[in-house]
């Protein structure tokens, strides 16, 4: 992806192999794609102290003029302990499936490529928009009788 805005990404109908992610993403990016739920999953610690993970570059709210700045009206700790909370629903509805693919990404494994195919089924579960109604497993059968692989 060129220009990098999540928020265009799915609207331009790109493969994840095109896209390649960011470092850091913001509350306003996140759109549950696989290299943001990985990022999430990596960063559960720090949304874990209700802290947003900070920008390796630098960036923070002191760079936007006070202009544009705004009064929150919810605490600081709200977005992350709702991405938190949202991540681990998500994940917990994948069983081991889901710890498998938290001790991968935890371990170092961020490259999709290198993660397993347990790993991988439970990433694409986990990732959309909106939360699967399908139970996981039933989701596993239709992917197997489908024909579809962890590619």
């Amino acid at each position: 992806m060129t220009d990098k805005d999540c928020k265009t990404c799915n609207k331009r109908k790109q493969s994840w192999k095109e896209c390649g992610g960011k470092l850091h993403y913001s509350f306003s990016d996140i759109q549950f794609c696989w290299f943001q739920m990985v990022w999430l999953i990596s960063n559960l610690l720090v949304l874990g102290e209700d802290k947003w993970p900070e920008d390796p570059l630098g960036g923070t709210d002191a760079d936007i003029p006070l202009k544009r700045r705004r009064i929150g009206h919810e605490g600081y700790f709200c977005k992350p302990r709702e991405m938190l909370a949202e991540v681990m629903v998500r994940l917990n509805k994948c069983g081991s499936d889901g710890t498998t693919l938290i001790e991968e990404i935890h371990s170092g494994l961020t490259d999709m490529e290198l993660l397993s195919s347990v790993a991988k089924s439970a990433l694409y579960y986990v990732s959309g928009w909106g939360r699967k109604e399908m139970s996981y497993s039933n989701w596993l059968k239709q992917r197997t009788y489908r024909g579809s692989k962890n590619d």
